[in-house]
């Protein structure tokens, strides 16, 4: 009881504040596009056996690289559904362009971070680009719309670090090309994959040099500069505001709750209140998530009524739906099942905000953004 009005509480109070809009505006964030997590079932099995728990970890069980199927299953879904103004339902590709080179990292002894782009990866994972030239058909749709979340979603520097000091499951996991470990592995250490946890000048130099190239890869690939970005996990530093606003960044997508690094102390951060519409001192503007659809994560959860209910909330504070629907929920590579069964989900959820709010309009992060900076 005390915890469900504790979450009543505070699903208003978020938001109560920032802008407001009387338009039932409705918007799907889906991060780490781009970027590989567990690269094949062999991978998984082998570190299994080695006692390694990646079935502890969804991402470990079921994120992995965006083939050509699961990208046709999903625009199957988004080609169903139209709002009222007949627009399809969009999905704000939140993507990494760059993946480790474990061969190369490997062959220098791991002193060098070294990275293939976006096109090496899916050639080398995929054996071909057609997931790539999906995509860029459903940008050419407006329904499929990348936007910047990295150059790749590592700390390269503190991952160098435990190869180099001989870490045993660090080691084991290298030779299967996996970077992303258990949470449990990561008590009281830094998590490999907050690529912008910068502690000292030299992540903080390194984190810079990662987003101009970044940039420059997705304007390359894109055809545009991006102009919204989400750091992974949510944690970044206010030195990034500015190179990100060096590189055309305009939006800065997140959470209520920002997780700002602190100097030398890798266990703890500073919290950072960013409401929908506050901007910084270069002028970006925060996007602030408030609806959480994640059924990959926790299939057992209902997913669909939590979601609603969230919805429901956003929009009597006058507020868009801003929902968080990682590409795990979207992949089928380990698990067919859970592509499957997560677009059904999203199909019933989008039907049910549909019927109670007919005038609900679809949106990506970057024309949200447009939108509040034009009001």
């Amino acid at each position: 009881m005390y915890k469900q009005l504790k979450n009543t509480i505070s699903r208003n109070f978020q938001n109560a504040i920032g802008w407001r809009t009387n338009r039932k505006l409705l918007v799907i964030e889906s991060d780490d596009w781009g970027s590989i997590r567990m690269p094949s079932k062999i991978s998984y099995n082998n570190l299994l056996k080695l006692g390694i728990p990646v079935d502890k970890s969804p991402y470990n069980r079921l994120d992995i690289l965006e083939t050509e199927e699961d990208l046709l299953a999903l625009f199957d879904v988004i080609d169903q559904i139209k709002d009222n103004t007949g627009k399809n339902l969009k999905i704000t590709a939140n993507s990494i362009m760059a993946n480790p080179d474990f061969e190369m990292i490997k062959q220098v002894g791991f002193e060098d971070y070294h990275y293939i782009n976006l096109e090496d990866t899916y050639q080398r994972y995929n054996g071909n680009l057609r997931a790539l030239e999906l995509i860029k058909e459903g940008l050419s749709k407006n329904f499929f719309i990348p936007q910047l979340h990295g150059r790749e979603h590592l700390h390269p520097l503190e991952w160098l670090k435990a190869l180099q000091q001989g870490d045993q499951e660090t080691l084991y996991a290298f030779r299967e090309e996996v970077w992303g470990h258990p949470d449990t592995y990561f008590n009281n250490k830094m998590n490999f994959s907050s690529a912008f946890h910068t502690l000292n000048k030299d992540h903080i130099n390194f984190a810079r040099t990662a987003l101009f190239e970044a940039s420059a890869m997705f304007e390359n690939i894109f055809g545009f500069k991006s102009e919204s970005f989400i750091a992974p996990r949510y944690i970044w530093d206010k030195n990034l505001e500015g190179i990100l606003n060096e590189n055309g960044v305009k939006y800065l997508q997140g959470k209520i709750v920002q997780l700002s690094p602190i100097p030398d102390n890798p266990n703890k951060f500073k919290k950072k209140i960013n409401y929908l519409g506050k901007k910084n001192e270069f002028c970006q503007t925060y996007l602030t998530r408030n609806v959480f659809f994640e059924p990959g994560q926790a299939p057992k959860f209902d997913w669909v009524n939590d979601a609603l209910n969230r919805i429901r909330i956003a929009y009597q504070w006058n507020k868009p739906a801003i929902i968080s629907m990682h590409r795990i929920n979207f992949v089928g590579g380990l698990d067919v099942q859970n592509r499957t069964a997560n677009l059904n989900l999203l199909q019933i959820l989008i039907n049910k905000v549909m019927v109670e709010y007919p005038d609900v309009e679809f949106l990506s992060s970057n024309e949200l953004g447009k939108i509040i900076d034009n009001e």
